[in-house]
């Protein structure tokens, strides 16, 4: 299968990192993604940037208590090195990358956007659209 993403500096926040950066010579990237504008989480990092100057600390706080509660969950739905040493990779019948299924994640995502609509599983679940709108929801519309 896949090797496991390894993320040791998931807990530094973009100032640490930068500075990381810095100190060790390496370029990075300064500037928002082009494709952000108008991304709703510009908007949840924005909010919790402003709790983060009002109250220093908080945003560490509220990441690191996220990662308490939810390792539990995440201990139950690890696959074992058994169940990851069976999982076979294949060539992707478009591209040729490696994937886990006929088309890899990359073209099935090509494919969700070309085709002007998420899956039909999203849409039942009350999810927006692509251009906004919801399916028949059945439930709260979350922003």
């Amino acid at each position: 299968g896949f090797p496991k993403k390894v993320k040791p500096l998931v807990r530094l926040g973009e100032r640490e990192t930068a500075a990381y950066c810095i100190m060790l010579g390496i370029d990075y990237v300064v500037d928002e993604c082009p494709m952000a504008v108008g991304n709703r989480h510009i908007g949840y990092k924005e909010a919790l940037n402003e709790i983060e100057l009002r109250s220093p600390g908080s945003k560490g706080e509220f990441y690191n208590g996220f990662l308490k509660r939810i390792a539990p969950l995440l201990e139950e739905t690890l696959d074992s090195p058994e169940e990851l040493s069976q999982v076979v990779l294949q060539p992707c019948e478009r591209c040729g990358s490696p994937s886990e299924s006929e088309l890899c994640a990359f073209c099935r995502l090509v494919d969700r956007a070309t085709s002007g609509s998420q899956s039909k599983d999203n849409n039942e679940n009350g999810r927006t659209k692509g251009d906004g709108s919801t399916a028949e929801s059945k439930g709260p519309l979350i922003p």
